[in-house]
This record gives C-alpha cells, sequence and structure tokens, in this order.
C-alpha cells in the first residue's frame, strides 16, 4: 500500500505518491480538485492521504479524499517526530513543519539547519536534542525581484539570471546584482551565525530555487529536492 500528500503551496499544490518513503509519482497543479487526483491516482491502493495547505484549509476536496480513503489534516492534533518549541505553534506554517519533521526523521539527533529557497526563503533549526527552535522567514528570489518593480517607478521587473556580476553596470545587472548576491551573502552569514552557535551543523538546502543557488554558497550543504514533500510522508507514517 502508498500514501499520497498533497502540499497546496503559496505558488503550486504538489501531489506525490508514496511506497515505502519512496516517490513514485509526482505531479503539479495551479490549483487543485478531487477529479484531477482521481485521474492521476488508484486509491484503492492507498492506505493513507496527508493534506497540508498555506492556504485556507480545502474542506471540500476533503471530505471528498474521506470517502475513498483515510484521510489526515495537518494541524496541531497530529504527532510529530520532534519536540515543538516554538513560542506560537498556532502560527507556525505547514510547510516549515515539514521541513522539521523531515530534518528530525533524515538527520535523528544532530544539529540541522534546513533552508528552504522557494517563495520565501526560510530557515529551520533543529536540535540534536530533537528540538524545533524556529529560525527565520525572509523573501524568495522572485519576491525580490518583483518587490523592486512593484514599489519603484523606474526600476524594470527584471528575470534573473544563471550568470551575474558583483559590479552591475547597467539597471539590470545592477538589480540582479543586489538581489542575488544579497540572498548569497544572507545565506552564507546566517549558515555561520549558526555554526558558531550548533557544532556538527548540518546544513540543507532545498526548494524550488535550490539548483539555482547550489553552485553559489560557500559552505557546504546537503541538497534535497522535495524535501518538504519526504517531511510529510514521515508525519503520514507517524500517524498511521
Amino acid at each position: 500500500m502508498a500514501n499520497v500528500i498533497i502540499d497546496i503551496g503559496n505558488t503550486l499544490c504538489k501531489v506525490a505518491v508514496f511506497e515505502n518513503q519512496v516517490i513514485t509519482q509526482n505531479s503539479q497543479y495551479a490549483d487543485i480538485d478531487f477529479n484531477s487526483l482521481k485521474q492521476q491516482i488508484n486509491f484503492s491502493e492507498i492506505s493513507i492521504c496527508l493534506v497540508s495547505s498555506t492556504r485556507a484549509k480545502p474542506e471540500k476536496l476533503i471530505a471528498e479524499l474521506e470517502k475513498v480513503t483515510r484521510c489526515l489534516w495537518l494541524d496541531g492534533a497530529l504527532k510529530l517526530p520532534f519536540e515543538n518549541k516554538y513560542a506560537t505553534p498556532n502560527t507556525l506554517g505547514k510547510d516549515r513543519l515539514a521541513l522539521a519533521a523531515a530534518a528530525a526523521s533524515e538527520f535523528k539527533n544532530q544539529n540541522t539547519l534546513v533552508l528552504d529557497a522557494g517563495t520565501c526563503l526560510t530557515y529551520e533549526m533543529v536540535t540534536s536534542e530533537n528540538e524545533y527552535l524556529g529560525g527565520a522567514i525572509s523573501p524568495g528570489k522572485q519576491m525580490r525581484f518583483k518587490a523592486l518593480n512593484t514599489f519603484t517607478e523606474q526600476l524594470p521587473l527584471v528575470e534573473p539570471k544563471k550568470s551575474f556580476k558583483l559590479i552591475g553596470d547597467t539597471t539590470e545587472s545592477n538589480i540582479i546584482s543586489g538581489v542575488i548576491n544579497g540572498m548569497i551573502a544572507e545565506m552564507d552569514g546566517t549558515i555561520n551565525d549558526y555554526k558558531s552557535r550548533f557544532t556538527k551543523l548540518n546544513v540543507v538546502l532545498t526548494g524550488g530555487d535550490q539548483v539555482f543557488f547550489a553552485e553559489c554558497l560557500k559552505n557546504n550543504f546537503f541538497a534535497r529536492p522535495q524535501f518538504l514533500l519526504k517531511g510529510l510522508n514521515f508525519i503520514a507514517e507517524l500517524n498511521a
């Protein structure tokens, strides 16, 4: 039997089927409904489905899923593979819970910092005592480019490029330098600050912009695509 993981994020809806902790199907949607899912997934072979959302709770979708399989909604009632030390757990994003779960499950009893470079750039810290402490939230790459265009009258909306200069000599190259070099400095600087506090720190880089930044960081890290989905699957299995 397999698990279905549904992650409704800020930008995309991601659906993955796991068998023995390995992704066997993986799809993305701008939006999601049950009809789309049943065309892709044989629910007679599914033992459990976990739904997570950074948006409003999809009541209709969950009601449809409950007719064909056991369906869990990720909230504070579910067991987690770590002790949550976040001061305001009710305000903690489901995506961040999933990343912390992946860190606690894959790097058991080790200091682990997860950087998720997506719509937002987030940092999640799980300690060797298996405690999730929190971290930080920062604007992601596309958000920074859009902000410069939106909140000024003259600056254009620029598309990021893999090749960029430190010293820009056009408005476009100045914007790219400011955004990309600024993010690299932020990520490396934050990692160094965490390393000064936590010994033998594992650093994980994931998210939609993982590949873009993979060659830019000075610090060593574990590249983990779909780390969030894997964290959700760990939570599903823990609650099965």
